[in-house]
């Protein structure tokens, strides 16, 4: 079991990490991060599950990820649909981010 994750086998995850945990929140909007916890619909109105993150926080490291099953990442019957399909999730996260606030 990931306890970052909470989750056990293998992930997919992609978001924010900073190993200066102070400095998270610099140059952020105000409560960036609830509305990115409680989910918010993808990026540039493309259909599905909204896009939710987990935060943790330890001794040297602070993370806020996107985290899923692979199944729920790699689509596809092709090697190239499925690489398609890798790099839209890794842009709708990239494009929540932005939209709500994250540190730049």
């Amino acid at each position: 079991m990931n306890r970052e994750v909470g989750m056990s086998g293998v992930y997919v995850c992609a978001g924010l990490s900073i190993d200066k945990p102070g400095a998270f929140d610099a140059g952020a909007a105000p409560d960036w991060q609830a509305d990115l916890e409680r989910g918010v619909p993808a990026p540039n109105g493309a259909a599905g599950d909204p896009v939710v993150f987990r935060s943790w926080t330890g001794a040297r490291a602070r993370r806020l990820r996107r985290v899923a099953l692979p199944q729920d990442v790699v689509r596809g019957s092709t090697l190239e649909a499925q690489g398609d399909s890798v790099g839209r999730w890794v842009e709708e996260t990239y494009r929540a981010l932005l939209a709500h606030g994250a540190p730049r």
